[in-house]
């Protein structure tokens, strides 16, 4: 049975904290918490929460590409904690209780046919914000999120999500994926100082199905700016390590730190 809470998923795969530290060859320093991982962490949350609009996008075109028979069961198994409810002109409503948690504005094409272009609109405790999704080309969406609120962070960005795989997605996290793009996330007022945290995708981020992080490889440029207007840059690098989980380097201040986690 596939998972249906869409944003518990994703924000499971970005809060597992790389907490058992090894010190590899040729590197200075064993894993230890500082200002480039605390960006490291924020971004990967960010860019969470960015997705789960993606992924609940998904499972709703699942739910809407079968036939009308088939359409409860497929809800109950890909959004249980949601009804989808037709609205005026087309959208979609997701509902839960008698909250309205998100609209979807579809264009009449399934999100998985070339040049189909939707929108979300999130209003829930977890996420608010808008995201366009565009299929470019069969497996392949741009995706445009403006000001998309997680839990402390205001995130925009443009992002190219390609899947890897014979069949047509149906959620995020049981997909392969690569992912490229660029944003930038501020920090809401009054959660804590003010802080601009940019982030560029230096080299494709892969997303491997069913594994426990967000991103298994890849490297993240960021850029950290504080409100004096200090800025500090820092390269991330996840390495996939098959059986024994991901390897995190991150450079910070001229110094490389290393993070694994050998647990299974």
């Amino acid at each position: 049975m596939r998972q249906g809470i869409f944003y518990v998923i994703l924000l499971a795969f970005a809060l597992s904290l790389l907490s058992s530290c090894t010190k590899e060859d040729g590197y200075e320093y064993q894993g230890s918490f500082n200002g480039g991982k605390q960006a490291f962490d924020d971004t990967e949350n960010n860019m969470a929460v960015l997705l789960s609009f993606f992924d609940l996008s998904l499972r709703v075109n699942a739910c809407l590409s079968v036939e009308e028979e088939e359409f409860e069961a497929m809800q109950a198994e890909y959004l249980p904690d949601y009804r989808l409810l037709l609205g005026k002109g087309g959208e979609w409503l997701g509902l839960k209780g008698q909250d309205t948690l998100f609209r979807l504005i579809t264009d009449d094409l399934p999100l998985t046919v070339e040049t189909a272009k939707w929108k979300m609109i999130g209003y829930g405790n977890i996420a608010k914000g808008e995201m366009t999704m565009t299929c470019q080309n069969l497996g392949e969406w741009s995706l445009e999120a403006l000001g998309v609120e997680g839990r402390y962070w205001k995130s925009s960005a443009l992002l190219k999500i390609q899947y890897k795989g014979e069949q047509l997605p149906e959620n995020f996290g049981e997909s392969d994926w690569v992912i490229a793009g660029a944003g930038e996330s501020r920090a809401e007022a009054g959660q804590r100082e003010e802080k601009k945290l940019a982030f560029e995708v230096a080299e494709s981020l892969v997303k491997i199905s069913n594994s426990r992080y967000l991103f298994d490889k890849g490297v993240l440029y960021l850029k950290i700016k504080d409100g004096s207007g200090k800025e500090e840059t820092v390269k991330a690098e996840m390495k996939s390590r098959l059986d024994k989980g991901r390897l995190l380097q991150v450079t910070y201040r001229e110094k490389i730190y290393s993070y694994s986690d050998d647990s299974r």
